[in-house]
């Protein structure tokens, strides 16, 4: 049971083997040098059609910014949309990862009680520059925001005008129903930023993740993600994207 750890036994091995193999004699050239910041073309070409069909997030592959892992799309967010001082909601509990990237950038961060409908913005809250949620699944009691709540927490972000950082960390994960779709799907303000990660579902060290981005905010991003560290790495991207686009993923 450990924990944000898919099994490796359970994963096609020989079939990934193969779509690298394929894609190093097509391309070897082009995966050895520097990439784009933010992200190969094909791989969010796939990630859109994907979020769209089975998540319910609204968004064009221009709006998808690939990183090396969620918690680095959690830092970029903390450090570009909030200044120190400023009032950032999380869940309580939570997500310790979260926190810590928060405090860093010198936010206030304000607990929000979690109860069986996920987070609850009703109370006396200070108001939020920023919030941090896990709606699908919530870290870590598991249990998914209800559609009524979701829309009050939008509404919430419209009236402080805050930005909402919507972590579906294991989203693609479903045993007995259709989830709800993602609250940036509902999101008619452009205020929901979603962040998701293949680590969890494929495997741990495959270091790949993206954010869906307001288009506002592209370039700002972008920018700061070539700062950090470039661009993921190439090769694992092109799979990735064969991965999808070929039906593997979903299956």
């Amino acid at each position: 049971f450990a924990s944000s750890q898919p099994d490796p036994r359970l994963f096609p091995q020989a079939l990934w083997g193969r779509l690298m193999q394929q894609q190093w004699r097509r391309h070897a050239g082009d995966w050895m040098n520097y990439g784009d910041p933010q992200g190969l073309e094909a791989l969010r070409g796939a990630i859109s059609s994907y979020l769209v069909q089975s998540r319910g997030v609204v968004c064009e592959p221009d709006q998808i910014l690939i990183l090396t892992s969620s918690q680095q799309g959690i830092l970029l967010a903390t450090q570009l949309l909030i200044d120190a001082g400023d009032t950032v909601w999380v869940e309580d509990p939570g997500y310790p990862g979260a926190r810590t990237a928060m405090e860093s950038a010198g936010a206030r961060v304000h607990p929000v009680p979690v109860d069986e409908e996920g987070l609850n913005p009703q109370g006396d809250h200070p108001a939020p520059r920023l919030i941090y949620t896990t709606p699908a699944h919530q870290y870590p009691l598991g249990v998914p925001m209800s559609l009524p709540r979701r829309m009050a927490l939008l509404a919430e972000a419209e009236r402080h005008g805050a930005w909402i950082l919507e972590d579906d960390y294991d989203g693609e994960y479903q045993y007995d129903q259709r989830p709800l779709p993602a609250l940036q799907g509902l999101d008619g303000q452009g205020r929901v930023l979603y962040v998701g990660t293949f680590s969890k579902v494929l495997f741990g060290s495959l270091r790949l993740a993206y954010l869906v981005l307001p288009r506002p905010l592209m370039e700002s991003f972008c920018r700061a993600r070539a700062a950090v560290d470039g661009h993921s790495n190439q090769l694992l991207q092109a799979v990735t994207a064969d991965f999808i686009r070929a039906g593997h993923f979903a299956t």
